[in-house]
């Protein structure tokens, strides 16, 4: 291996590796990125971080759900710091799984004309433009 191709491995390993610990504390994959230099799928295709960047993420998620356990079972005592402390999760939840548990939610209006009473009126009134009417 030439000593360029090293060097920029021995780049890509640091910067895999810094990526994995953002991720560990918690950092959003487009953070780790910028924190990093390195490409959250360059991370994903390297095999000694990849797995670990899957991990860390997976540790970070089962953290908050550990707090979420910790105020459901109210080993929180102070209501004020557990309020707080659950809508910091919601937060965190929120950003993280938009689709899901985010603030805005979608509707998916693709309407498609099947019926055979619309096709019908569709064809009436094509032959009437058709006839001048």
């Amino acid at each position: 291996m030439s000593a360029k191709r090293a060097r920029a491995r021995e780049t890509t390993d640091a910067g895999c590796q810094a990526y994995v610990e953002a991720r560990r504390s918690g950092a959003t994959e487009r953070r780790a990125e910028s924190v990093s230099g390195v490409s959250r799928d360059a991370v994903r295709r390297h095999p000694v971080y990849g797995p670990e960047a899957v991990a860390a993420h997976e540790e970070y998620i089962e953290g908050l759900r550990a707090l979420g356990d910790r105020i459901a079972r109210g080993e929180v005592e102070d209501p004020q710091q557990a309020r707080v402390m659950l809508a910091a999760v919601m937060w965190i939840v929120s950003k993280r799984d938009r689709e899901n548990f985010g603030d805005r939610q979608t509707t998916d209006l693709n309407v498609t004309a099947t019926s055979d009473e619309t096709a019908l009126r569709l064809a009436a009134a094509i032959a009437a433009k058709a006839k001048g009417e």
